[in-house]
Protein backbone atom coordinates (compact mmCIF):
# COMPACT_ATOMS: atom_id res chain seq x y z
CA UNK A 1 0.00 0.00 0.00
CA UNK A 2 0.95 3.46 -0.92
CA UNK A 3 2.26 5.45 2.41
CA UNK A 4 0.70 8.88 2.80
CA UNK A 5 3.76 9.59 5.52
CA UNK A 6 5.72 9.38 2.74
CA UNK A 7 3.60 11.67 0.40
CA UNK A 8 3.53 14.28 3.04
CA UNK A 9 7.14 14.04 3.15
CA UNK A 10 7.59 13.91 -0.07
CA UNK A 11 6.03 17.65 -0.51
CA UNK A 12 7.44 19.00 2.56
CA UNK A 13 11.27 17.84 0.90
CA UNK A 14 9.71 20.03 -2.14
CA UNK A 15 8.76 23.10 0.16
CA UNK A 16 4.93 22.07 -0.42
CA UNK A 17 1.55 20.86 1.16
CA UNK A 18 0.70 17.43 0.49
CA UNK A 19 -2.19 17.23 -1.56
CA UNK A 20 -4.67 14.56 0.37
CA UNK A 21 -7.24 14.08 -2.23
CA UNK A 22 -4.60 13.90 -4.59
CA UNK A 23 -2.88 11.23 -2.73
CA UNK A 24 -6.79 9.11 -2.32
CA UNK A 25 -6.66 9.69 -5.86
CA UNK A 26 -3.71 8.02 -7.09
CA UNK A 27 -4.69 5.07 -4.76
CA UNK A 28 -7.82 4.46 -6.85
CA UNK A 29 -5.98 4.84 -9.47
CA UNK A 30 -3.56 2.27 -9.19
CA UNK A 31 -6.10 -0.12 -7.88
CA UNK A 32 -8.11 0.22 -11.72
CA UNK A 33 -9.36 -3.51 -12.32
CA UNK A 34 -7.52 -3.51 -15.84
CA UNK A 35 -3.99 -3.09 -14.39
CA UNK A 36 -2.01 -6.15 -13.57
CA UNK A 37 1.46 -4.50 -13.49
CA UNK A 38 0.97 -1.02 -13.71
CA UNK A 39 -0.08 -1.31 -10.11
CA UNK A 40 0.90 0.26 -6.58
CA UNK A 41 2.83 -2.41 -6.23
CA UNK A 42 5.27 -1.46 -9.06
CA UNK A 43 5.15 1.95 -7.87
CA UNK A 44 6.45 0.65 -4.30
CA UNK A 45 9.13 -1.65 -6.14
CA UNK A 46 10.15 1.91 -8.22
CA UNK A 47 10.50 3.46 -4.69
CA UNK A 48 12.75 1.32 -3.18
CA UNK A 49 14.74 1.03 -5.89
CA UNK A 50 14.95 5.22 -5.66
CA UNK A 51 16.08 4.62 -2.33
CA UNK A 52 18.81 2.76 -3.34
CA UNK A 53 20.14 4.61 -5.69
CA UNK A 54 19.03 8.22 -4.09
CA UNK A 55 22.88 9.42 -4.37
CA UNK A 56 22.98 9.30 -8.20
CA UNK A 57 20.06 11.79 -8.41
CA UNK A 58 20.23 15.51 -9.00
CA UNK A 59 16.90 16.35 -7.38
CA UNK A 60 15.85 13.00 -5.84
CA UNK A 61 12.54 14.41 -4.22
CA UNK A 62 11.68 15.07 -8.61
CA UNK A 63 12.41 11.59 -9.56
CA UNK A 64 10.47 10.49 -6.76
CA UNK A 65 7.37 12.37 -7.16
CA UNK A 66 7.91 11.66 -11.59
CA UNK A 67 7.61 7.79 -9.96
CA UNK A 68 4.80 8.13 -8.03
CA UNK A 69 2.73 9.82 -10.88
CA UNK A 70 4.49 7.91 -13.87
CA UNK A 71 2.17 5.75 -14.44
CA UNK A 72 -0.90 7.60 -12.67
CA UNK A 73 -3.02 7.02 -16.02
CA UNK A 74 -2.95 3.86 -17.89
CA UNK A 75 -5.09 2.27 -20.34
CA UNK A 76 -3.54 -0.06 -22.58
CA UNK A 77 -5.83 0.70 -25.55
CA UNK A 78 -4.79 4.22 -25.21
CA UNK A 79 -1.45 5.68 -26.74
CA UNK A 80 -1.17 9.08 -24.64
CA UNK A 81 -0.86 7.53 -21.17
CA UNK A 82 2.35 9.09 -19.73
CA UNK A 83 1.06 12.24 -21.72
CA UNK A 84 -1.96 12.30 -19.04
CA UNK A 85 0.03 11.24 -16.28
CA UNK A 86 2.28 14.29 -16.88
CA UNK A 87 -0.96 16.47 -16.93
CA UNK A 88 -2.20 15.71 -13.83
CA UNK A 89 1.34 15.92 -11.90
CA UNK A 90 1.45 19.38 -13.61
CA UNK A 91 -1.90 20.12 -12.53
CA UNK A 92 -0.82 18.92 -9.12
CA UNK A 93 1.71 20.51 -8.52
CA UNK A 94 -0.20 24.11 -9.71
CA UNK A 95 -3.08 23.81 -7.07
CA UNK A 96 0.27 23.64 -4.76
CA UNK A 97 1.82 26.26 -5.59
CA UNK A 98 4.74 24.97 -7.16
CA UNK A 99 6.68 26.97 -9.46
CA UNK A 100 6.32 26.29 -13.32
CA UNK A 101 10.13 24.96 -13.53
CA UNK A 102 9.57 22.48 -10.90
CA UNK A 103 6.38 21.57 -12.69
CA UNK A 104 8.05 21.36 -16.26
CA UNK A 105 10.45 18.87 -14.46
CA UNK A 106 8.59 16.50 -13.27
CA UNK A 107 6.48 16.62 -16.76
CA UNK A 108 9.93 15.65 -18.58
CA UNK A 109 10.80 13.19 -16.18
CA UNK A 110 7.72 11.66 -16.35
CA UNK A 111 7.25 11.66 -20.50
CA UNK A 112 10.57 10.30 -20.73
CA UNK A 113 9.33 7.14 -20.00
CA UNK A 114 6.95 6.75 -23.00
CA UNK A 115 9.96 6.00 -25.43
CA UNK A 116 12.45 5.25 -22.90
CA UNK A 117 15.07 6.97 -25.05
CA UNK A 118 19.32 7.24 -24.23
CA UNK A 119 19.46 10.63 -22.41
CA UNK A 120 22.34 12.64 -21.03
CA UNK A 121 20.20 13.30 -17.81
CA UNK A 122 21.44 11.75 -14.87
CA UNK A 123 18.08 11.96 -13.24
CA UNK A 124 16.04 11.07 -16.48
CA UNK A 125 18.71 8.01 -16.93
CA UNK A 126 17.91 6.58 -12.93
CA UNK A 127 14.19 7.50 -13.71
CA UNK A 128 14.05 5.06 -17.09
CA UNK A 129 16.47 2.42 -15.15
CA UNK A 130 14.27 2.31 -12.24
CA UNK A 131 11.09 1.62 -14.63
CA UNK A 132 12.92 -1.22 -16.34
CA UNK A 133 14.58 -3.15 -13.25
CA UNK A 134 11.94 -5.25 -13.65
CA UNK A 135 13.62 -7.04 -17.22
CA UNK A 136 16.54 -8.10 -14.88
CA UNK A 137 14.62 -9.46 -11.81
CA UNK A 138 14.56 -13.37 -11.20
CA UNK A 139 13.51 -15.64 -14.06
CA UNK A 140 10.28 -16.28 -11.80
CA UNK A 141 9.69 -12.81 -11.61
CA UNK A 142 10.39 -11.89 -14.51
CA UNK A 143 7.51 -14.39 -15.85
CA UNK A 144 5.16 -12.78 -13.48
CA UNK A 145 5.14 -9.53 -15.28
CA UNK A 146 5.25 -11.33 -18.80
CA UNK A 147 1.64 -12.91 -17.68
CA UNK A 148 0.67 -9.38 -16.07
CA UNK A 149 1.31 -7.18 -19.08
CA UNK A 150 -0.34 -10.08 -21.15
CA UNK A 151 -3.39 -10.12 -18.69
CA UNK A 152 -3.22 -6.23 -19.13
CA UNK A 153 -3.43 -6.39 -22.58
CA UNK A 154 -6.18 -9.25 -22.92
CA UNK A 155 -8.04 -7.57 -25.65
CA UNK A 156 -5.55 -8.42 -28.35
CA UNK A 157 -5.41 -11.39 -30.10
CA UNK A 158 -2.65 -14.05 -29.62
CA UNK A 159 -1.40 -13.47 -33.06
CA UNK A 160 -0.95 -9.56 -32.97
CA UNK A 161 0.16 -9.48 -29.24
CA UNK A 162 3.05 -12.13 -29.76
CA UNK A 163 4.05 -10.00 -32.93
CA UNK A 164 4.22 -6.82 -31.04
CA UNK A 165 5.64 -7.61 -28.07
CA UNK A 166 8.33 -9.90 -29.55
CA UNK A 167 9.26 -5.95 -31.45
CA UNK A 168 9.13 -4.57 -27.85
CA UNK A 169 11.78 -7.19 -26.50
CA UNK A 170 13.69 -7.47 -28.89
CA UNK A 171 14.06 -3.62 -28.97
CA UNK A 172 15.94 -3.99 -25.63
CA UNK A 173 18.05 -6.46 -26.29
CA UNK A 174 19.18 -4.42 -29.52
CA UNK A 175 20.74 -1.91 -27.71
CA UNK A 176 24.00 -1.52 -26.84
CA UNK A 177 22.92 -1.24 -23.22
CA UNK A 178 19.58 -2.07 -21.62
CA UNK A 179 20.86 0.64 -18.47
CA UNK A 180 21.84 3.69 -18.59
CA UNK A 181 23.39 4.32 -15.23
CA UNK A 182 26.58 2.64 -14.41
CA UNK A 183 24.89 0.80 -11.31
CA UNK A 184 21.79 -0.84 -12.50
CA UNK A 185 24.06 -2.24 -15.75
CA UNK A 186 26.32 -3.97 -13.20
CA UNK A 187 23.30 -5.13 -11.21
CA UNK A 188 20.74 -5.97 -13.80
CA UNK A 189 22.32 -5.94 -17.67
CA UNK A 190 22.90 -9.85 -17.68
CA UNK A 191 19.70 -11.03 -15.86
CA UNK A 192 17.51 -8.71 -18.08
CA UNK A 193 19.04 -10.16 -21.77
CA UNK A 194 18.58 -13.62 -20.25
CA UNK A 195 15.10 -13.08 -19.31
CA UNK A 196 14.15 -11.00 -22.65
CA UNK A 197 16.09 -13.93 -24.62
CA UNK A 198 14.36 -16.78 -23.03
CA UNK A 199 11.09 -14.97 -23.18
CA UNK A 200 11.74 -14.31 -27.04
CA UNK A 201 11.60 -18.14 -27.53
CA UNK A 202 7.81 -18.13 -26.54
CA UNK A 203 6.94 -15.52 -28.99
CA UNK A 204 7.47 -17.50 -32.56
Amino acid sequence: MLSFNRWQSLFQQLGLTANTLTFDQLQGAYRQPQRFYHTANHILDCLAHLDRHRALTQNPAAVELALWFHDAVYDSRAGDNEAQSADWATVCLKQQGATVAMQQRIEQLILATAGHCVSADPDVQLMLDIDLSILGQSPSTFARYDQAIRQEYAWVPEAVYQKKRRAVLQSFLQRMSIYQTSALRQRYESAARQNLTRSLKSYP
